[in-house]
C-alpha cells in the first residue's frame, strides 16, 4: 500500500511508521485508509486465528528542524 521511494520502519515493539517524502496530507490520509482497509480484508479472509487490530495517525513535518516524533 506504499510507493517504492516510501521507509516503512519498526518503531517499537508493535509500532510502525512510514515515511512518505514529498506527500500532501490527503495522500497520507488516502494511503492510511488503504492500510486499515487491506487489514480489514485479512482479517475477513480467516488468514489468523485471531483479530489484527490497528490505529493509525498522521503527522506532517513542520518547519525544517522541527521533530516529527
Amino acid at each position: 500500500e506504499v510507493r517504492a521511494g516510501d521507509v516503512v520502519a519498526r518503531y517499537g515493539g508493535d509500532e510502525f511508521v512510514v515515511l512518505m517524502p514529498e506527500t500532501k496530507r490527503d495522500d497520507a490520509d488516502r494511503v492510511a485508509h488503504r492500510i486499515r482497509a487491506r487489514i480489514e480484508k485479512l482479517n475477513e479472509s480467516g488468514l489468523f486465528s485471531f483479530p489484527v487490530e490497528v490505529s493509525i495517525g498522521v503527522a506532517q513535518l513542520g518547519a525544517p528542524g522541527t521533530d516529527l516524533l
